[in-house]
């Protein structure tokens, strides 16, 4: 049975077929928000590779090596940035600059264990991650753009990535200096 979200016109990107260069098996995917044919897919333990892809020409357009298995990508929402997160060795998250691939922020070992998933907010400006120890964090990562701040509250303030301030009795476990654990 064919997807019925693809037709014959759609472009072939990868496959284990392919003749094309040896590619991990993704791991990850993330489909950017400001721009529909672009797509970032991440390797896992062999390959550490963040790679993006042209999805209406089909074409790789850039590879970034990473120094763990990617395990989940994010795009920020509201800037030309890529989350990554991180499982072996290193269970760190990871935000780069786009197109320029450089690294904007780090937080390593950002769990005990591997990471397994992220997703984002609705409002595009939290992160929550899950790990293989069961625990869920919370992280402020992405900044809203001031033109969505009411009355200019925070515009000065900068890039956030650390946990939101919590209450001890508000029900959430144990608070890290980089992030809120929930278990």
């Amino acid at each position: 049975m064919r997807p019925s979200s693809f037709s014959s016109r759609t472009p072939h990107i990868h496959s284990k077929s392919d003749s094309s260069p040896k590619l991990a098996r993704p791991q990850a995917l993330a489909w950017c928000p400001w721009n529909s044919s672009l797509l970032a897919s991440g390797g896992g333990s062999s390959d550490r590779t963040i790679h993006f892809w042209n999805t209406t020409q089909g074409a790789r357009l850039n590879s970034l090596v990473t120094t763990s298995q990617v395990t989940s990508l994010a795009w920020n929402p509201h800037a030309k940035e890529l989350l990554s997160t991180h499982g072996v060795p290193d269970h760190h998250l990871a935000l780069w600059s786009y197109p320029s691939l450089t690294k904007v922020a780090d937080i390593p070992h950002a769990h005990r264990t591997r990471i397994l998933h992220s997703c984002t907010s609705p409002d595009g400006t939290t992160v929550a991650t899950a790990s293989s120890d069961e625990d869920l964090k919370f992280w402020k990562i992405f900044d809203m753009p001031k033109s969505a701040l009411k009355g200019g509250a925070g515009a000065g303030s900068g890039r956030m990535l650390s946990g939101k301030d919590v209450d001890e009795n508000d029900g959430i476990g144990r608070k890290s200096k980089t992030g809120i654990s929930v278990r």
